[in-house]
């Protein structure tokens, strides 16, 4: 029985290092312009709300950041093989093709990560912190 336990925290050790890893990966592959960029709409937004759930805010988006930063790693990665094919002679479309396909699964599990985060959040958000996330804009409307 104890060599079960010992493999159970092996395993979870393992695993833990392995998301760490990956959303370590995935920061330094996200541009510094674009961590600061997702950085800042949270603390922009954070500032319209109550205290409590700013504090709310921050929390919820930093549990769910490994999953975003994952994802957005993917992204760049397959937007680096684009490029690369791009320059490559010659041009080859159906490559071109599939290197869009993980820049489009990337940015499609970033979006998912964001969502999930926001229907955590949402439950516990004050009536006037739901107001003001409704009152929010992340881009400037035309």
């Amino acid at each position: 029985m104890r060599w079960l336990v010992a493999v159970s925290i092996a395993l979870n050790l393992f695993f833990a290092a392995f998301l760490g890893a990956q959303a370590w990966r995935a920061h330094q592959a996200m541009p510094e312009a674009e961590r600061g960029l997702a950085q800042g709409i949270v603390q922009q937004l954070a500032a319209k709300l109550p205290p409590e759930d700013a504090k709310l805010l921050r929390r919820t988006f930093l549990a769910k950041l490994p999953a975003i930063l994952a994802a957005q790693g993917e992204s760049a990665d397959g937007l680096e093989q684009l490029r690369s094919d791009i320059a490559h002679a010659p041009l080859d479309m159906d490559k071109i093709r599939a290197d869009l396909q993980p820049i489009r699964d990337g940015r499609q599990k970033s979006r998912a990560a964001v969502e999930d985060a926001l229907l955590d959040l949402l439950p516990g958000l004050s009536p006037e912190g739901r107001q003001a996330l409704s009152q929010y804009r992340f881009l400037p409307r035309r």
